[in-house]
């Protein structure tokens, strides 16, 4: 049965880490990991792939281009000499 369009190797590669998240947050257990990981790397569509977070919170994505940054230019020195 086909549950939408084939899963690419990067997206079930997505759900592990998200799946590595919640584990580490406490939201599954070490069966319910495992149990979700042996199904995310035999999953053959988007579908099926979605079924195994649909019951987890979204995390939160953290655009890394809005974080400041140290302006270039000179180095602070801290000693003089």
């Amino acid at each position: 049965m086909e549950q939408g369009p084939r899963a690419s190797d990067a997206e079930r590669e997505r759900v592990v880490a998200a799946l590595q998240r919640h584990f580490a947050d406490g939201r599954l257990t070490s069966d319910e990991f495992s149990e979700r990981l042996e199904r995310v790397l035999s999953a053959r569509t988007l579908g099926e792939l979605y079924e195994l977070t649909a019951d987890l919170p979204e995390l939160p994505v953290v655009d890394v281009t809005s974080l400041p940054m140290r302006p270039a230019g000179r180095r602070r020195r801290w000693w003089r000499g």
